[in-house]
């Protein structure tokens, strides 16, 4: 928090907006840890934590990807072609967060260009 700049009360602000509670010890999920370090080592000192980016969190991106999936009407098998065919892998597991978000970002592309 030094080298961003931030007191304990903006600390809790951004964890507010990001997590939906004040402390970081309520973190409990290991990935969502990772995305909360990964988040705080890219902003820049002296961040607005009212507006700095908020972390990738597995869980929204995973339920994410499950909803545009259903949209699209795709079975396990059509899914995985379509992730083996974008990201090269048969498993969204397999995935770091930014590569799930990719997933996400190539399935929203295929909803739109499928839509009439």
């Amino acid at each position: 928090m030094g080298r961003v700049g931030w007191s304990r009360e903006l600390e809790a602000l951004y964890l507010e907006r990001a997590f939906g509670h004040p402390s970081r010890q309520r973190i409990t999920a290991y990935g969502d840890l990772l995305s909360y370090l990964q988040a705080i080592k890219g902003l820049a000192p002296g961040a607005d934590p009212a507006s700095a980016p908020l972390p990738l969190r597995r869980t929204d991106l995973l339920s994410q990807g499950e909803r545009m999936l259903a949209r699209l009407g795709w079975d396990g098998k059509r899914a995985r072609g379509f992730l083996e065919e974008k990201l090269g892998v048969s498993s969204r597991q397999l995935l770091d967060d930014e590569q799930l978000l990719q997933f996400n970002l190539e399935l929203e592309s295929e909803m739109i260009s499928t839509t009439p």
